[in-house]
């Protein structure tokens, strides 16, 4: 049986980090212009199709980000954001920001076609070849 005291210490543990992942999960995607020149100069390809390119580079924080360009060519607003919601969500689900990476993910149009199952596979793939 469990005293209250290592029930809450446990809670707190727990809390801090929720506290952790939620600061990480605000700054997974963010980046100044010049961290953007930067990481495109220190990556290289690592998957190139039709429906994507994606670049790595060495992280230079305490976790890893995420840079997604998505052209208006591939399709309205909504479906951008979409693709924007899905890949930031495997990326924090999958805890690929605790790689030694930053991506950068090159949408193209028939990135639309992948289900979002597809679209985790092709990303957990990849981080599996980089380990």
């Amino acid at each position: 049986m469990m005293d209250v005291k290592s029930l809450n210490v446990e809670e707190q543990v727990e809390e801090n980090v929720s506290q952790f992942m939620h600061k990480i999960a605000s700054k997974i995607s963010k980046f100044q212009l010049k961290e953007i020149k930067e990481l495109f100069k220190k990556s290289h390809t690592i998957y190139k199709a039709s429906e994507c390119e994606v670049r790595v580079a060495p992280r230079k924080n305490s976790f890893g980000k995420i840079l997604l360009v998505i052209p208006k060519k591939v399709g309205s607003a909504p479906k951008r954001n979409l693709i924007r919601r899905r890949i930031k969500s495997i990326f924090y689900q999958e805890k690929l920001y605790l790689l030694q990476y930053d991506f950068i993910i090159l949408c193209r149009k028939d990135i639309l076609k992948l289900s979002f199952d597809e679209l985790k596979n092709l990303l957990n793939n990849l981080t599996k070849k980089l380990n």
